[in-house]
């Protein structure tokens, strides 16, 4: 449980900073574009303009297919699925801290809840690989104890 939680809010923070990069991406694209086109009309700099005009509409043209655009959309639908189990996973687990099912049923569960983990993890940024941030590892891991010892009353180490 602590490992999906941990994995939740790890790819909670690439998401994040995926779409800081696409929405200042939008930003200077339409400023730049903006201001060449401007520039165009107005400067003695009319080629350079074009140039930077041009450059911006490739930009534009070729952005969905930057990995950065292909994670948020696969992140987004993984999170989500992720959420749904470790929702479930969670709701369970007062039946499993309590001792009311036995070891048997315990290892039947997580295997269950494994299997439809990894089903969610295959269909998931195939072909393509996160960068490992140390600084994400670190956050994920701090805000994934806080969680346990606020939501459970105790460490999960």
């Amino acid at each position: 449980m602590t490992q999906m939680k941990f994995h939740l809010v790890y790819l909670g923070y690439h998401y994040h900073r995926y779409i800081t990069i696409e929405r200042w991406t939008n930003i200077i694209l339409a400023i730049v574009s903006t201001g060449s086109l401007a520039g165009l009309f107005t400067s003695s700099f009319q080629k350079i303009w074009a140039i930077i005009l041009v450059l911006t509409q490739v930009i534009t043209a070729a952005k969905p297919y930057l990995p950065f655009s292909t994670r948020i959309k696969e992140l987004d639908k993984g999170i989500s699925s992720w959420s749904i189990i470790y929702n479930e996973v969670e709701k369970q687990w007062k039946d499993v801290s309590t001792g009311i099912y036995d070891d048997n049923k315990i290892n039947e569960i997580i295997y269950d809840y494994e299997k439809k983990w990894n089903t969610v993890d295959a269909g998931v940024l195939k072909g393509d690989s996160l960068p490992r941030i140390k600084k994400y590892i670190e956050r994920a891991d701090k805000e994934k104890n806080l969680y346990f010892e606020t939501v459970f009353g105790g460490s999960n180490e």
